[in-house]
Order: structure tokens, then C-alpha cells, then sequence
């Protein structure tokens, strides 16, 4: 029971004279065949997903092949760029015993001129199981995404002279492959940049639209974002929307139905090995209905299974390579990869917990890199349930119009860290959300931001900056490394400018941001062909105190301009010394560190030796594992310390399990992101932009990683919350004539000027606690 393409012969006399009717048997969901626990045993694509198709339907054409003995059933075009000829490849069959000589023939024909290129002809025996027919071509070329040049081929099977089948195709005089770790097409590097397509060829109502008019979709929105591929999610294209593929150069990996999204199918061994010979005759008819069209670059058995990994990455590989010599496999997310390929998916970075995670995961891959495999994200930037709330989480209010900015500055800044690694493929997901084609009309030239950002981050030719701090101290110099990334085979001479300025340059970049500008500067590169290289830019952060926008922008001949851009922000350390009482602090749980930053900063202290009065106005726990079980028992000195009037800051711990001085619990929950409570006033954040909370410096970014919990919170003024507003995570509980501040904001680890994770901002906040 095939859900894909499909041949079968009919038998001699079963047509009569008159009118014929084929009837088809198309099941719907409840007539598939399914195993004990419940999922199909055929491939089905996204029809084990809640959000799939399960309707019985028929997409493509049905015909018939009339033939005169012999049937040319299959023929696979081979191009040899090195021999300057193209080899086809043909299965012949036969409702009947094949004659003992078959005579073959092939002419190829450019598509543009007609004229002849080349011709051939070679006998086949009934014996073998296919033919091989070599073709030598004038003055072969090759097929580009740049250069589409596309060939017909004419072949045909005679017997004794007289003509028995005869088929025509178009095909393409490119090689595709891997070598050394990368993708190669016709032997130049191959970058694959792309998004998906979820078979938007299927959806109906007014999304018929993506039927009508495919090339704007495939092509023309495509490249306005500098996408050269897709990959088809759960299903491949149909041979139409090929076609326009081929014609203008936009390439595919054609994904199989076989969809797991990391599901269990719990097949019994028996309903297993019912399912691989399903998987093996609809890999087939798919392999065999699209491997002529030359943008179908690689085929991609399988997404998200993790549960029969040898068998995919071993027989079903082999099947579908024995099938199509001339193309990679690759397995979508799926653990171990091909022999091919590695391909992974980071389908949580955009609601993950901090900022820069992904950026050090997508590291530790490219450490781990196969140095014989190429290496591929072909799925990021996944927006899940609303229940997410992407919008609460990153911008602190539900529904916050900002939110397409937000999802666009995040996959800048990760597919940027990807192509300064060097992935091979890069595929955010979903390509019809940020279309025209869909709906958006965000600004005349880009239909959304995240278009926008793909034309920049996507684009051939980059200067991206290598830079994920955001908090720097005003007036500082800066020294930022940019990777100069060159993905065309040609030169390409370029002017590099580097603005900070004010505005928003919406990355593509906006005029008026740049007019903006407080600084610039302009240089001129060079880039050779297929090149990667670094320099480093010195920039300076404005004086003044405020939100600013790193932006360099590339400019070359006939091209727009493209942009990498990054958020910084200028922390006054005159502002954060204003008003400061340097107050007398009394350190529970000190450190040397602790204590070299109070000498430092010239703030009196002195260590509580866990048993006397406390002499200060302050005291703060700094590392509450450091404090004897002895000097717990007194935490009722303490108290009267701050029922008299002090203030006490219990600063992030890992734990808390001193009940006795104050009673609340930490849970785990991680942010890149802090928000303070509306209506919340307090010393703290005296001076603190919201905009300073959004990030604290050094990977990955986390500004908190626990909550406070309890009874403590009952009678506290909450000031700052991460994820949702009651996830909180600095709050002041009244206490006597004194209060209490529990802030589990990593300040501790940020405070040091000398460490490369320094944070003004975050040290400001903890002066804020310490004597303001």
C-alpha cells in the first residue's frame, strides 16, 4: 500500500476495445494499516502528527504508458562534468518475457536551442537488471543555481528496428556530493542556505495561492532573503514546483515521509519489518518520480527518528543511494547522522533559556565535527504552542508588538554564529511565516523582519561581528572580531562600514539609523574566492549613557547592502558612583574576591566572625556555604541586626537551607532575561535601564538561573521576575525597622573588571544593594 509515486504493469488484455475505467482504492487515516499501539505501518509524512494531514486525497497526476513489448520503467540520468558526457541509467520491464536483444538509443538536446548535443546507443539484455547508455555531449555545461542550463533527453527501445517505448526528460549536467567534511557541486564548495517548506503545495482555501504562483514564492521572495535551498519538511515536492526549481536555480533536499518528531512508534519486531519494506518501496517510487530534476541536491530519509537508527543509517540508506548514485543522504535530526552526512536540530533556541546556549552549543558541534561529514542545522527557530509566551519571556509583556523584531534579531545573531562556524547547511524554520506570499507587509522591501534579517545574515558575502556582550562602560574602546565570509567562487571587492548609532538599523540596513550615527568609520576589503578570514575592528562606545547599536555594513556593486548588527549599551560609571554612601558592610560567607572588589571600590567591611553583635549598616551573604553550622545558630543576631534598622542582602547561592535567617527555597529557572515588577521602586534599581537586565555579559548570557520561593515572599515587595512575572527573583521583605533583600541575579561572577565577563551593569546593581 504505497502512499507515494507508484508504478505497476497492467497485464496483457486487461484493457478491451471501449471505454476502460480505473478504479483506485485510496485510504483515508482509519483505513491505513497500523500497528498494536496505534501508528501507521507505511509512511505517512506528518499524518502521525496532530497537526498533519490524514485526509484521502490524490496529488499528482495519474496516467498511462502505452509500450510495444519493452518498457523503459525507470532511467536515471548520471553527468560526468570531468568527462563532458551523461550516462543513463535504464530499468526495463515487461508485462511479458523481454526479447533477448533490445536495442537503446539516447539523443540530448540543450532545452534553449533544440540542437543536438550528443547521442548514443548500446544494447541491453533482458538478463541484467538495468543498462547503463554513456552519451558523450559537445560542449557540456554544467547546471548552477546561477547558471541553469538544462538538457532534454530523448531515449528509446527498439526491436529489431521497430520502436518499442521511447521516453523524454530534462535533466541537469551537475554533480553533487561531499568531499573532505563539505558539500560540493560540480567540484566548487556548496553552501547550503535555506529555510523550509511544510507542503504548502497541499494547503487549500486562499493558500492556493502558493500553487499559482510559484516561482515569486520559490524563487523571487527567496532571494530578496538570500535563501538558496529548501528543505521539503515530512514530504517531497511535487514535480511542478521542481520544475521551476530547475529552471531558476533554487535547490532542495527532498525529505521522505518518514516523520517520527523523536516519537516511539513501539512497532513489534514483526510490525517493524512490515514498515522497512513499506519505507523501502515508497523511498523508491519517490527516488525514482524526481531524480532527474537537478535541484533536488540531497535526499532526506528521515526526520527526528532516534529509535532505528542502524536500520536508516544502513540498509534505508543504502537502498535510496543504490537507487540515485548522484546524490547525499541525509537524515533530518536524526542521532548518528549518514555516512554522508551530520545533520542536527536546535528547534528550542529562540524559547530556550538563554541567549547564548545555542551559540555555545553550535560550538561544541563544530568541535566535535566529523572532519569527513558535513554538518547542517536544518531546523531552528521553531515557535511552538502561544503557551510559550516567547513575547512574556524576551520582551517582559505579553503580545508586545516588538516580538517579530525580537525573533528576527535572534536568528541574525544564531545563523550568523553558525556561518562564522562554518555549518554547511543553515535551515531556519518556517520560510511561509516571513513571506508576502502569506500575508506580511511590514515594509515596502521586506515583508517581515525576519525577511529582512535573512537578506543580511544569509547573504554570501558578510562581515559578521563576533560579538555577544552587550553592557560596556562608557567611553570605552572596543575591540570586536569580525569574520569576513565570502561563499562565491569570485573575488568580490567590497567597502565595509561600521556605524554605532541610536537607531534601530532593522537589519537591512535603514537609512536614518545610519544618518543617526554618532560614529563611523570606512574600510575597504578585498575578498577572494571561497574565502574566510578575520580582522578586528576598534570602535568606541559613545559617552553617553544609553541603548546603542553596533552596525557594519557591506557594500558591493550590483548588490544591496547587508548588515550584521549587535545591541550595546553604554553603563556610566559616573551615574553608578552618584549617590553612593559607601556605607559600612558587613560580609557573612566572605571571599578573597568578594572582599578585593570592596577594597576596590574603597567600601568599608569587615567579615562576621558568626558570633558577636553586627557593626554595620549593612551585611551581605555572600556564599552561605561558607558559613560555619556554628555561625548559622546565631542567625537571631542578624535579625536584631536588621530589625533595628539595617539592611541584609542575601545574594545567588546555589542553595538555601538556612531557614533560621531567612525562610524561602530556590528553584531552578534560567534566563537571559529579567524584568522588573510594575509599579516597583527601590535603591537596587536606582539607575538601571530595564533594557541593562536584558542580558549580562559572557556566554550564554544567563542573568539569573534560580527563583525564590516560600513563605518569605508573602510580605515581600517583589522587584524583578525572569520567564513570567511570578518567577521572581529579587524581592524586599520588611523586617522591624530594616529589610531583608533575597536577589538572585548573577551579580557575583560580574563584578570584576579584570575577568572577561565583566558587567557594569550587573555591578552597578550590586552597589545599588551595598551603599545606596
Amino acid at each position: 500500500e504505497p502512499m507515494g509515486p507508484h508504478t505497476l504493469l497492467l497485464p496483457a488484455g486487461a484493457l478491451r476495445a471501449g471505454e476502460n475505467v480505473l478504479l483506485l482504492k485510496v485510504s483515508g487515516w482509519a483505513g491505513i494499516a497500523k500497528g498494536k499501539v496505534g501508528y501507521p505501518l507505511i509512511p505517512t509524512g506528518s499524518g502521525t502528527q496532530g497537526w498533519g494531514h490524514k485526509d484521502a486525497a490524490i496529488y499528482d497526476d495519474i496516467w498511462l504508458d502505452f509500450y510495444d513489448r519493452v518498457y523503459m520503467r525507470h532511467a536515471l540520468a548520471m553527468p560526468d562534468l570531468a568527462k563532458g558526457e551523461v550516462t543513463f541509467r535504464i530499468w526495463l520491464d515487461g508485462a511479458e518475457p523481454l526479447p533477448e536483444q533490445i536495442e537503446l538509443s539516447a539523443e540530448v538536446r540543450p532545452c534553449e536551442s533544440k540542437g543536438l548535443a550528443g547521442e548514443g546507443k548500446t544494447r541491453a539484455r533482458a538478463a541484467r537488471p538495468f543498462t547503463d547508455l554513456p552519451v558523450p555531449l559537445k560542449d557540456a555545461k554544467p547546471w548552477t543555481p546561477r547558471e541553469r542550463n538544462l538538457y532534454e533527453a530523448r531515449l528509446s527501445a527498439r526491436v529489431g528496428g521497430s520502436r518499442c517505448d521511447e521516453v523524454r526528460f530534462r535533466f541537469g549536467m551537475r554533480q553533487v556530493g561531499t568531499s573532505k567534511g563539505r558539500y560540493r557541486l560540480n567540484g566548487s564548495p556548496l553552501w547550503l542556505r535555506g529555510s523550509n517548506l511544510v507542503f504548502e503545495w497541499q494547503w487549500g482555501g486562499r493558500q492556493g495561492e502558493f500553487n499559482r504562483r510559484v516561482k515569486e514564492y520559490l524563487v523571487d521572495e527567496a532571494r530578496a532573503m538570500n535563501l538558496n535551498s529548501f528543505r521539503t519538511h515530512t514530504l517531497p515536492p511535487p514535480a511542478k514546483w521542481l520544475n521551476v526549481c530547475d529552471e531558476h536555480g533554487t535547490m532542495i533536499l527532498a525529505e521522505l515521509p518518514v516523520l517520527y518528531n523523536y516519537a516511539n512508534f513501539r512497532f513489534t519486531a514483526e510490525e517493524l519489518e512490515i514498515f522497512h519494506k513499506n519505507a523501502l518501496v515508497d523511498a523508491a517510487g519517490w527516488v525514482r518520480k524526481l531524480w532527474n530534476h537537478p535541484s533536488v541536491v540531497i535526499w532526506v530519509l528521515s526526520n527526528e527518528s532516534r529509535y532505528d537508527n542502524e536500520w536508516e543509517s544502513d540498509e534505508f540508506y543504502k537502498h535510496v543511494r543504490g537507487l540515485d548514485p548522484t546524490r547525499p543522504c541525509l537524515r533530518s535530526g536524526g542521532p548518528g547522522g549518514t555516512p554522508d552526512t551530520f545533520d542536527v536540530h536546535t528547534c528550542g533556541n529562540y524559547g530556550g533559556p538563554a541567549e547564548g546556549g545555542p551559540i555555545q552549543q553550535f560550538a561544541a558541534l563544530t568541535a566535535e565535527k566529523d572532519p569527513n561529514r558535513p554538518l547542517s542545522n536544518t531546523e531552528y527557530m521553531n515557535l511552538f504552542a502561544r503557551s510559550e509566551n516567547y513575547s512574556l519571556r524576551w520582551l517582559g509583556r505579553e503580545d508586545d508588538p516588538a516580538e517579530r523584531l525580537n525573533f528576527a534579531e535572534f536568528a541574525a545573531e544564531h545563523t550568523e554564529a553558525m556561518r562564522r562556524l562554518r555549518f554547511d547547511g543553515v535551515f531556519p524554520y518556517m520560510y511561509a511565516g516571513w513571506t508576502r506570499l502569506r500575508g506580511n507587509n511590514w515594509r515596502a522591501d521586506y515583508p517581515t523582519p525576519m525577511a529582512a534579517a535573512l537578506h543580511s545574515c544569509m547573504t554570501p558575502v558578510l562581515a559578521s561581528l563576533d560579538l555577544f556582550d552587550r553592557n560596556f562602560l562608557a567611553g570605552k574602546e572596543v575591540a570586536t572580531r569580525t569574520v569576513l565570509i565570502n561563499e562565491l567562487h569570485e573575488h568580490a571587492p567590497a567597502a565595509l562600514d561600521v556605524y554605532v548609532t541610536a537607531k534601530n538599523p532593522l537589519f537591512v540596513p535603514d537609512a536614518d539609523a545610519l544618518e543617526a550615527a554618532v560614529s563611523h568609520q570606512s574600510l575597504e576589503l578585498h575578498l577572494k574566492a571561497d574565502s574566510f578570514a578575520e580582522k578586528t575592528i576598534r570602535w568606541k562606545m559613545p559617552e553617553v549613557e544609553g541603548v546603542y547599536y553596533l552596525a557594519a555594513v557591506l557594500r558591493r556593486e550590483g548588490d544591496k547592502p547587508v548588515i550584521s548588527q549587535r545591541t550595546v549599551r553604554a553603563i556610566d560609571p559616573k551615574v553608578t558612583a552618584g549617590g553612593l554612601n559607601k556605607r559600612n558592610v558587613v560580609i557573612i560567607g566572605a571571599t578573597a574576591a568578594a572582599e578585593g572588589w570592596l577594597k576596590g571600590h574603597e567600601i568599608p567591611f569587615a567579615a562576621w566572625d558568626g558570633k558577636g553583635k553586627l557593626a554595620g549598616e549593612v551585611a551581605v551573604v555572600w556564599d552561605a556555604g561558607r558559613v560555619s553550622d556554628a555561625a548559622r545558630a546565631n542567625a537571631a543576631a542578624i535579625r536584631r541586626f536588621v530589625s533595628a534598622g539595617g539592611r541584609l542582602v542575601i545574594l545567588n547561592q546555589r542553595g538555601w537551607e538556612w531557614k533560621e535567617l531567612a525562610d524561602f527555597e530556590l528553584r531552578q529557572e534560567v534566563s537571559s532575561r529579567a524584568f522588573p515588577h510594575v509599579r516597583a521602586r527601590h535603591a537596587m534599581l536606582a539607575g538601571v535601564n530595564p533594557e541593562f537586565l536584558k542580558r549580562f555579559n559572557g556566554l550564554p548570557g544567563t542573568v539569573a538561573d534560580r527563583v525564590i520561593t516560600g513563605e518569605a515572599l508573602k510580605d515581600a515587595t517583589k522587584l524583578l521576575w525572569i520567564v513570567r512575572p511570578e518567577y521572581t527573583v529579587a524581592a524586599a521583605l520588611p523586617a522591624g525597622q530594616g529589610e531583608i533583600v533575597i536577589c538572585t541575579l548573577n551579580l557575583k561572577s560580574r563584578i570584576h573588571k579584570a575577568q572577561p565577563n565583566y558587567d557594569p551593569a550587573a555591578e552597578r546593581i550590586l552597589l545599588n544593594l551595598i551603599a545606596r
